[in-house]
C-alpha cells in the first residue's frame, strides 16, 4: 500500500507542466519540487505527515557500467494501453499484449494490482501520466521491473495508428515501433499489427539474455528451457556504447565487446547455468554481461538462383550431391518459405479503395390490392427477379450508390387472371458513412438521400380499373453493416419516400393524390476471397397510393435469394 501511495504521488507530480524530468526531484505530499529551488517547503522532523521521495537524475547516463542495466529487458511491467480513440480498444489490446509477452520465454511479466489501481487508466489524467518519464521510473522501482511497456492507439486521418514503446527502469525510451491499419479494420487485424510491432522490437535487441551472477567460473543466465539447451555454446559481451536517434531518442544501434565464451551445463525452467570456457585477454565476464547465442546465418537469394561452389567435393557413397540438395530445398521453399515470418491477417489483404458492384438473384411474390367503392380487389403471384447494385467510395466517409431491380409474376385472384405482371425499381443516392467503434468493432452506419422510382406493371383487364402504378420521389435511407467475424457480416437497411408522387397508366379509380413507399432489406454476407463476398438475403417493398375520392391502392413485393459482389 505504501508503494501504491508513492506511485500515486509521482503520477501527480508528472502532471505538473514544466517539471524537468531529467532534474533531481523531491516529491513531498504528492507535489514535485526540483532540488535547488527555494520553493521546497520545510520538512517536519517528527511524525510521518511529509512523505519525501528522492528521484535520481540521469547525470551518469554515459557511464559504461550504467549502460548494461537499461538493456537488461527481462522483467516487464505492462502499463494499461492508452487508447486515444474511444477507450473500448484498450482492454482487448491489453489482453493481446500480455499474451504475446507470455509466449516469449525471454521475458517475464511482473504484476502489481496496487500499482495498476494507482495508475487509474479510467481517469482523464492517465493520458499524461502514462507518457511521463518519472511515472515509468517509479512504476519500475515499485514493481521491480527493468522495463516498462506502453501501447498507444490513435486516429490519424482514415487510419488507426498504434505505437509500442519500451522504456528502461529509469523511464528513458528504448524502442518505439509504429504501424497503421485502416480505421474500419477488425480486431484480428489490430492484433496482427501488434504482433508485428512486437517482432520489430525483438529484431532490434542485439542479445538474447543477460548474465545475472558469477561464482568462480560458473555463470547464471536469465534464459530458461524454452530459449536454450544444455550443451549450447554462447558468446558473452559487454555493451560499450549506445547510439540514439537524435530526435526520437530511441536506440538505433549498440556497440559491444566480446568478453568470453561459455558452455551451458544445466537448464531450468526460468534460468540456466554455464561454465566459462574462455575469457579474452584484458576482459572479465561480469554480472550484467549480455548473452549472444550463435546461430547459422542464412542468406536469402533471388528465385531460381542457386549458388555454385567452385570446388565442390564429390559426395560419399549413398549421399545426394549438394547441388541436388540445394535444388530440392529451393523447391520446398517455393511451397512455403520457412524464413518468411510475415504474419498474414486481415490488414495484409488487398484493400478495396474505389467501390463495389454486385448482382443478386431472387424468387418472390408481387401483391396488388385495390379498394374502390367499398370493394376490395386482391391479386398476387410469384416469380423470378434480381437486381444490380453499385457503390462508389468518393472518400472513406462519402459514397454514391446506384441500384436497379426487377421481378416478374403472373397475378391472379378475386376471380380475375391479370396475367404477366412486373415490378421495376431504380435508385440513385449519395450518403455519409460512420464507423461507431465505441459501440462495437466492425460497425458501419450509412445515411443517404437520393431519388427512387418503383413501378408496378399490371395489365389492364376489361371491366376493372386495373393498370400500371408508378411511385417516385426523394428517398431517405439508413443502412448498417456489422462485421461479427473476420469474413462474415450482417447488412440491413431501411428507406422511405416521405413525399412520393403517385401516377398511373390505363384505367383509373380516381384522380391520384400522392403516395408513400417503404423498403427494408436484410442479408448475411460471407467473404470467400479477398475482394469477393457472397450473400443471401431478403427484401421487402411496399407502396401505397391514394385517390381524391377516398379510393386507395397498395402494391407489395417480397423476395429472397443469393447474391455476389466484388470490391475494387
Amino acid at each position: 500500500m505504501h508503494n501504491a501511495k508513492v506511485l500515486a504521488a509521482v503520477i501527480t507530480a508528472g502532471l505538473f507542466i514544466g517539471v524537468n524530468v531529467n532534474a533531481e526531484m523531491v516529491i513531498i505530499n504528492g507535489k514535485a519540487f526540483e532540488k535547488g529551488t527555494k520553493d521546497i517547503p520545510a520538512q517536519k522532523t517528527g511524525g510521518t505527515s511529509n512523505e519525501v521521495i528522492s528521484v535520481p537524475s540521469n547525470s551518469n547516463a554515459g557511464n559504461t557500467s550504467v549502460i548494461q542495466d537499461p538493456l537488461r529487458m527481462k522483467k516487464i511491467f505492462l502499463f494499461p494501453a492508452l487508447d486515444d480513440l474511444s477507450g473500448v480498444l484498450a482492454p482487448k489490446m491489453d489482453e493481446k499484449l500480455a499474451e504475446i509477452f507470455a509466449r516469449n520465454p525471454r521475458f517475464e511479466l511482473v504484476r502489481d494490482a496496487a500499482v495498476l489501481r494507482a495508475l487509474s487508466p479510467d481517469e482523464a489524467a492517465y493520458a499524461k501520466a502514462a507518457t511521463n518519464q518519472a511515472v515509468h521510473r517509479e512504476a519500475a522501482r515499485v514493481t521491480g521491473a527493468d522495463t516498462t511497456v506502453l501501447l498507444r492507439a490513435r486516429n490519424v486521418g482514415n487510419e488507426t495508428e498504434m505505437t509500442l514503446e519500451f522504456r528502461d527502469a529509469n523511464g528513458d525510451l528504448l524502442f518505439s515501433e509504429s504501424g497503421n491499419v485502416p480505421g474500419f479494420s477488425s480486431m484480428a487485424a489490430r492484433s496482427n499489427l501488434l504482433t508485428k510491432l512486437f517482432q520489430n522490437v525483438l529484431a532490434k535487441i542485439p542479445f538474447e539474455g543477460t548474465v545475472t551472477g558469477r561464482a568462480g567460473n560458473t555463470l547464471t543466465l536469465d534464459l530458461g528451457s524454452d530459449s536454450i539447451r544444455a550443451g549450447d555454446e554462447v558468446d558473452l559481451a559487454r555493451i560499450v556504447s549506445v547510439q540514439r536517434h537524435p530526435l526520437l531518442h530511441t536506440i538505433v544501434g549498440t556497440d559491444y565487446v566480446r568478453t568470453g565464451k561459455a558452455k551451458v551445463t544445466n537448464v531450468d525452467r526460468a534460468i540456466s547455468f554455464a561454465e566459462i570456457t574462455q575469457e579474452f585477454p584484458g576482459e572479465s565476464v561480469k554480472s550484467g554481461a549480455k548473452v549472444l547465442i550463435a546461430r547459422n546465418t542464412t542468406v536469402r537469394r533471388g528465385e531460381g538462383e542457386v549458388p555454385e561452389l567452385e570446388n565442390e567435393p564429390a559426395p560419399s557413397m549413398g549421399q545426394v550431391p549438394r547441388k541436388e540438395q540445394r535444388l530440392e530445398k529451393r523447391g520446398r521453399a517455393r511451397e512455403k518459405n520457412p524464413l518468411d515470418d510475415r504474419l498474414e491477417g486481415d490488414f495484409d489483404r488487398k484493400k478495396a479503395r474505389f467501390g463495389s458492384a454486385g448482382i443478386n438473384l431472387a424468387y418472390g411474390s408481387l401483391t396488388h390490392s385495390q379498394a374502390e367503392g367499398g370493394n376490395l380487389t386482391e391479386l398476387s403471384g410469384g416469380g423470378l427477379g434480381g437486381s444490380l447494385d453499385g457503390e462508389l467510395w468518393i472518400t472513406r466517409e462519402w459514397i454514391a450508390s446506384v441500384s436497379y431491380g426487377f421481378q416478374s409474376a403472373n397475378l391472379s385472384g378475386s376471380n380475375i387472371n391479370a396475367g404477366s405482371s412486373s415490378w421495376k425499381k431504380f435508385e440513385l443516392a449519395g450518403g455519409y458513412r460512420l464507423y461507431p467503434e465505441a459501440i462495437a468493432e466492425g460497425i458501419e452506419v450509412t445515411g443517404s438521400v437520393g431519388f427512387q422510382t418503383q413501378k408496378f406493371n399490371v395489365p389492364a383487364v376489361a371491366g376493372t380499373s386495373l393498370g400500371s402504378k408508378a411511385y417516385g420521389g426523394i428517398v431517405l435511407k439508413l443502412d448498417g453493416s456489422f462485421l461479427f467475424l473476420p469474413d462474415q457480416k450482417v447488412t440491413s437497411g431501411f428507406a422511405f419516400q416521405p413525399f412520393s408522387s403517385f401516377t398511373e397508366e390505363g384505367a383509373s379509380a380516381g384522380s391520384p393524390d400522392g403516395g408513400s413507399v417503404v423498403t427494408f432489406h436484410l442479408a448475411w454476407n460471407y467473404r470467400f476471397a479477398d475482394s469477393f463476398w457472397a450473400k443471401i438475403g431478403m427484401q421487402f417493398d411496399t407502396a401505397n397510393g391514394n385517390y381524391d375520392n377516398g379510393n386507395s391502392v397498395s402494391n407489395k413485393r417480397f423476395a429472397i435469394g443469393p447474391g455476389i459482389y466484388y470490391s475494387f
